[in-house]
């Protein structure tokens, strides 16, 4: 076996109604003036009031609410938060949201705690040093936000997501209380967590994974693929809730190791260029994707199947392999989702622009089979 590294920082909480109790969380982590990064939705919804009030008794005061995020954060946004956070004097960051929400929150620890502008520390490194104590509350079950050190912030101006990595950006602690996330829509439950199974299924066939995140990863599709479409059309059922909200966090913490590949740089890309939502981008790219590099890793691709609950005795890797790939269309129908680009808005003339982005995209590096803009491009055309 070859040498690998495997770090989890963040304590994961779980269970119905822990959000309440996030108040001593916070405290024993020193935190005693505290800023709440959320959204406009999750406050209207209701789900920041009841957190609030349970920090009654442990000393922690909220010193401020920053609830400007958007679907997809934005560099200014972060800043702005920022210049809020240090006008309020804060100690402590608690996001109570999706994945953008918690991306924000990261970035505006990091310029918090360093000063100047988010865009001032692209690169591995260029956060050098701990931040404030930072505890996320996931509303959505997907992105794995809540337990890697990695953020994904919007440049409007140049119209890309820039990536920011460091293991001081992983939270302290995430709460996973299935009550936070009865209000998702069948939609935004069906995408999240197909974000989530993109996470699971990049992670594990990765050139960077190992025998950690291999684990965590088939766990996470084994939950995802029996627990998300009773999430999606039954979205009071607490039990659906809780397994996804694990599932996510286990896929998180799969590729926060493994990293992912080709659907992620697409999708990225696609976000930068065109304001797909990224758990949409990735459902309807993940098949194409997954054809795409079958031929790189079938044995993997084998497992993965057997993950989905496939039949795969007597079959060859690849043919397992297209199993795994029909599965995954499969799900992501059954859950209501669209399955091409053109139905998410996507122009037609604006694949290559996506090719040319994505190829250069992070993620690419560790994507089991190499690939160039024309390769990437016939797969997005094969998505269209």
């Amino acid at each position: 076996m070859e040498f690998f590294q495997f770090s989890l920082p963040t304590m994961l909480i779980g269970g119905e109604g822990v959000a309440r109790e996030a108040g001593p969380e916070l405290a024993k982590r020193g935190v005693s003036r505290l800023l709440v990064v959320t959204d406009k939705v999750v406050r209207q919804a209701g789900l920041v009031d009841p957190v609030v009030a349970g920090l009654a008794g442990s000393g922690v005061e909220l010193a401020a609410v920053f609830d400007e995020v958007k679907p997809n954060s934005e560099v200014g946004l972060v800043d702005r938060g920022a210049a809020l956070a240090r006008g309020a004097g804060v100690d402590g960051i608690l996001a109570i949201g999706g994945g953008s929400v918690i991306d924000t929150a990261k970035g505006v620890n990091v310029v918090l705690g360093n000063g100047g502008s988010i865009l001032d520390y692209q690169g591995y490194g260029a956060i050098g040093r701990p931040l404030l104590p930072l505890l996320a509350i996931p509303t959505t079950a997907g992105t794995g936000s809540e337990v890697t050190h990695i953020a994904v912030i919007k440049d409007d101006a140049g119209r890309t997501k820039l990536s920011y990595v460091s293991p001081h950006l992983a939270p302290a602690a995430a709460i996973l209380d299935p009550l936070m996330t009865v209000t998702m829509p069948p939609a935004v439950t069906a995408s999240t967590g197909m974000d989530a199974l993109t996470h699971a299924i990049e992670g594990y066939v990765s050139t960077a994974h190992n025998p950690v995140s291999d684990g965590l990863a088939l766990a996470a599709m084994q939950e995802i693929h029996r627990w998300l479409p009773r999430a999606v059309h039954h979205g009071d059922d607490l039990e659906a809730r809780q397994h996804m909200l694990v599932a996510a966090s286990l896929a998180g913490a799969a590729f926060n190791s493994a990293l992912v590949g080709c659907v992620h740089a697409m999708a990225h890309a696609a976000g930068g260029l065109f304001g797909i939502a990224h758990g949409l981008a990735n459902s309807i790219l993940l098949p194409h994707g997954m054809a795409y590099n079958l031929v790189a890793c079938p044995d993997r691709f084998r497992d993965i199947a057997a993950a989905l609950g496939c039949r795969v005795d007597g079959l060859s890797a690849v043919e397992a392999g297209k199993l795994a790939v029909q599965q995954v269309a499969a799900l992501a129908r059954e859950c209501g989702l669209p399955a091409r680009l053109q139905e998410a808005g996507i122009p037609e003339e604006g694949l290559a622009e996506i090719a040319e982005n994505a190829v250069v995209d992070g993620a690419m590096f560790t994507n089991p089979r190499p690939a160039e803009t024309e390769e990437i491009l016939e797969v997005l055309r094969k998505s269209y």
